[in-house]
């Protein structure tokens, strides 16, 4: 009954993991899945129906409502908890949010911002390569600097395809992509979407090191390990950054 399951809702799977308190908080095994489109509770209840009832249910959503829904739906319907969801403010945690309007950064990227400030202790760069790419850099002091937004790989390509008569796109990439020249239009647009991440993420980490020389770059998202093979600044990927920024919080919580 003192576990608490954490959960990371993105715009096209869930990742989720059950803290136990008593534990490293930094110690998560995270799971993982795909969810349809048309999402219901029934899915969520199907995923966790094996977990021992939580103490809370803690949410970092970027979703739909519907799917916000079909996690609260399934939680109430499982345990009779009332999931809470998570929402960026201007100070708390340890980080000072760059946003004008805080509530406009998204949960996910609030909760990656937690996690990557503790566990590390330098400024670093926080790289979630997702449905969308996006950047963010918080100082050792806890001071985010603010961020960028980028479409993800899928994201680019889909583009093309919607966008053009002549292009058609699939959503298989190559192995190795070589940012050379293609022949073809599936390589030309394997090798500019890709390109395009790269020569972006770069740039941002380089544009870093102007600044400060004690800087880490971590690295989150489904597509973090295909595109780190690629980059010249060293990264370190860590797929659970959400779920450790939401146990800092549930740990953070549970002493007040």
């Amino acid at each position: 009954m003192d576990n608490i399951l954490l959960v990371d809702i993105g715009n096209s799977s869930v990742k989720w993991s059950v803290l136990d308190p008593a534990t490293n908080m930094y110690s998560l095994d995270m799971l993982q899945k795909q969810y349809p489109q048309e999402v219901a509770k029934d899915y969520f209840i199907q995923c966790w129906s094996d977990i021992e009832k939580p103490k809370k249910v803690i949410v970092s959503c970027v979703a739909a409502m519907p799917v916000w829904l079909a996690i609260d739906e399934a939680s109430q319907c499982l345990w009779n908890i009332k999931p809470e969801r998570i929402a960026p403010v201007k100070n708390d945690y340890g980080i000072i949010n760059a946003y004008t309007q805080p509530s406009e950064l998204g949960s996910d990227r609030w909760c990656a911002l937690i996690g990557a400030f503790h566990v590390t202790d330098s400024d670093v760069v926080v790289i979630d390569c997702g449905t969308a790419i996006t950047i963010d850099v918080v100082t050792k002091l806890g001071q985010h600097l603010g961020g960028y937004i980028l479409p993800g790989l899928r994201m680019m390509k889909n583009s093309l395809g919607l966008q053009t008569a002549q292009i058609t796109v699939t959503n298989n990439f190559a192995e190795k992509v070589s940012f050379m020249p293609e022949n073809n239009t599936s390589e030309c647009v394997n090798s500019a979407v890709h390109l395009a991440a790269v020569s972006f993420i770069e740039k941002v980490i380089n544009q870093q090191l102007k600044r400060t020389s004690d800087l880490n770059c971590l690295l989150t998202g489904g597509d973090a390990s295909s595109i780190a093979e690629y980059l010249n600044n060293q990264c370190v990927i860590m797929p659970n950054l959400v779920l450790r920024g939401l146990a800092y919080i549930a740990k953070h919580e549970s002493l007040h």
